[in-house]
């Protein structure tokens, strides 16, 4: 499909012509190399060529091109969302960006309504203002945000960064321990934990328990979209953590090396746990802080919107922290505040939904 607009400006669906530009495109936007020479030609195969539910020759991404080449892009990672006991197609919108020579055009605008168009409902979660007030004026509703759990690993490196006098320096530290100690480890009975390299069937058995007791809304989850998105991952290393009873998996965590105002942090992206095997839960989060431990990290941090998640989280030792991310959602037709789902606000979501966490 071809949208035509005033100014010669043409929005096209990626295709393999568009691909040589379009990585120059994106590298100029991204820098650090993302989508340079052989690393970008991998990095756009694995996201829009080699995801679960990939159509051959058919990229959910789209172009607006002028006389000039690429002006804009903006892409989209199709999802399904449990409505109750129905599997509804969405997406999560990603890389919405105009070239400056381009804006004041409504290049953007363009764009994401092809994009919408295709997808019928669109979502985003957004971490910062302008890209939020950016997305309200193209269509999107706020949803409220994701809340975010902080929990400190290394107080004695927190303190460092403050410049306290040393006698005030360990006192603040003690304090800071206090608050985010760990609770007293509790017998893991017949509970392995392991770290694995990727999952298989004894997800889908996990998730498909699950997944009702989640929320009313929730983004599906299969062995193939998580080993796809995390252990296939072509820049960033992430680790599974499983446990097991019996042989049989009853909690997940994934989690990441990244940073947070200039410290290392470990990034808890996602956390599932069977909602009657609370040991098991917790035998993931403590195995989670001991690799981020090992890893280096000196905080935490999980961004999630569950109820039981977060009681998880408080128990741990995590504390919750000012949140910058935003949940918003737009419909091809009409308003997302009239639309039966979209306007709902009962999602369960966590930091590895959306595309915040693909860079």
């Amino acid at each position: 499909m071809i949208a035509s607009g005033g100014g010669g400006l043409r929005v096209e669906r990626a295709g393999d012509r568009h691909v040589p530009g379009l990585l120059a495109f994106l590298d100029r936007a991204y820098g650090r190399g993302l989508y340079a020479g052989e690393a970008g030609v991998a990095r756009w195969s694995w996201l829009y060529e080699r995801f679960p539910s990939a159509v051959a020759g058919q990229p959910p991404a789209w172009v607006c091109v002028d006389d000039g080449g690429i002006v804009g892009h903006c892409g989209a990672l199709p999802i399904e969302v449990r409505v109750a006991d129905r599997a509804t197609p969405m997406a999560w919108a990603r890389d919405l960006i105009v070239d400056p020579r381009a804006r004041g055009r409504g290049v953007g605008s363009r764009l994401m309504s092809e994009t919408i168009a295709a997808t019928g409902r669109c979502l985003i979660l957004g971490e910062y203002e302008g890209i939020v007030a950016m997305y309200g004026r193209l269509g999107y509703r706020d949803r409220g945000r994701v809340p975010l759990f902080v929990k400190v690993l290394d107080p004695d490196a927190i303190v460092e960064t403050v410049g306290l006098p040393s006698a005030l320096r360990r006192v603040a530290a003690r304090a800071i321990g206090l608050v985010h100690a760990r609770p007293r480890a509790s017998s893991p009975g017949s509970l392995d934990v392991e770290r694995v390299e990727r999952l298989d069937d004894g997800f889908d058995r996990l998730w498909s328990e699950i997944e009702r007791r989640l929320g009313s809304l929730v983004v599906r989850r299969s062995s193939a979209l998580l080993n796809w998105r995390y252990a296939e991952h072509p820049s960033r290393r992430y680790r599974f953590l499983a446990v097991s009873r019996a042989g049989e998996l009853r909690a997940l965590a994934v989690i990441r090396l990244g940073s947070a105002r200039g410290l290392p942090a470990g990034q808890l992206v996602e956390l599932h746990g069977h909602p009657s095997d609370r040991a098991a839960r917790s035998a993931a989060l403590a195995a989670a802080e001991a690799e981020m431990r090992a890893m280096g990290a000196v905080l935490a941090r999980c961004t999630v919107r569950h109820g039981p998640t977060a009681r998880a989280l408080i128990a741990a030792g995590y504390v919750p922290s000012p949140s910058r991310t935003r949940f918003m959602a737009a419909l091809a037709s009409g308003s997302a505040d009239a639309d039966p789902v979209l306007r709902r606000r009962d999602w369960y979501l966590n930091g590895g939904d959306s595309d915040i966490d693909v860079l």
